[in-house]
């Protein structure tokens, strides 16, 4: 089983990469995800006091597993066995896109007051303290094995930067994009973050750590702003290679802004 920091590609695979003021979706009946900087305190202990729920019932176990089952092929590189497949890269967006708002949705059933924040790695360059200890325990792989939620963070200059992600949201196709923000070492700022929590997120049970959550809605709203302004920008997704597995929806169900239960209003990088 390979680690995050470990996931190497081709210099040909990368090689496909190559820029006003932003158009905002209209927004109805829409809620807004925030920073986790703003999160109130008493929303921040929804937040967590939510999600130790979802942890004690086995709720959040058999949907971290989901991400655990590397056969519904939303990565570029398999974390089995390190081979990589330019689908995956294709559907990594919308694919984690759907993941965080199926566990978001939960999420909602308990409390329609919470959100999933996001956590601006780029300005906010240490891990929230406000999660500091929730690590959950007991958790359990798809192979039985149980486990305790880990870390080893790193120093901050490890995080990207500004500058790194200015260059990233600058491109202007949508493989050269994902590529850069899922992408490899040094590349990628996804996967540069998942190394340097380490420990449990540095694996595919990284979201058994809520920081993985705050992390991938950060992921979500770079691809958001991007898509304001390359709104017809989609990879070449065609038949069940387009349905985000295990659920039913497709791709376009999660490129449509406009038909997305949540925004971001907070857009620049």
């Amino acid at each position: 089983m390979l680690k995050f920091s470990e996931l190497k590609v081709t210099a040909e695979f990368l090689a496909k990469a190559n820029a006003g003021k932003k158009k905002r979706p209209k927004i109805v009946n829409q809620y807004k995800r925030c920073n986790e900087a703003k999160f109130s305190k008493k929303k921040r202990k929804l937040f967590v006091e939510a999600y130790m729920e979802l942890v004690e019932n086995g709720w959040l176990n058999e949907f971290v597993n989901i991400h655990g089952d590397m056969s519904h092929n939303f990565h570029t590189c398999n974390m089995m066995n390190g081979s990589c497949d330019v689908i995956g890269s294709y559907r990594f967006l919308a694919w984690h896109r759907l993941y965080l708002l199926k566990f978001e949705e939960k999420l909602r059933e308990m409390d329609n007051r919470l959100v999933v924040p996001f956590w601006r790695w780029t300005k906010n360059r240490r891990f929230p303290k406000w999660l500091k200890d929730v690590q959950p325990t007991g958790m359990v792989n798809r192979m039985g094995k149980k486990y305790n939620v880990t870390r080893e963070l790193q120093s901050s200059d490890r995080l990207p930067t500004k500058n790194d992600i200015k260059s990233r949201m600058a491109l202007n196709e949508y493989e050269a994009f994902t590529l850069a923000i899922e992408g490899m070492d040094p590349r990628g700022a996804h996967n540069r973050v998942h190394g340097w929590v380490g420990g449990t997120m540095n694996t595919m049970y990284s979201p058994a750590d809520p920081i993985f959550w705050l992390h991938h809605a950060e992921c979500d709203r770079l691809w958001y702003s991007w898509q304001v302004d390359h709104p017809d920008q989609h990879p070449p997704l065609t038949g069940n290679d387009a349905i985000l597995t295990p659920w039913r929806e497709r791709y376009s169900d999660m490129a449509d802004l406009q038909q997305l239960p949540f925004f971001y209003r907070q857009l620049n990088v």
